[in-house]
């Protein structure tokens, strides 16, 4: 269980750091989010280019 920091440095020491990136890891764990692949339209009609 993680204690509740009642000093400066128990909230600074290394176990409970450790500790709480260790329970922040389980509550929300890292994702890898692939790119999303978005249709691309033409906006103006073939022929239509201007020179």
């Amino acid at each position: 269980p993680l204690p509740v920091p009642r000093t400066r440095a128990m909230l600074a020491s290394d176990a409970f750091r450790a500790t709480r990136e260790r329970i922040d890891a389980l509550i929300h764990p890292p994702q890898v989010h692939a790119a999303e692949r978005l249709p691309v339209f033409k906006l103006t009609q073939a022929g239509d280019e201007i020179l």
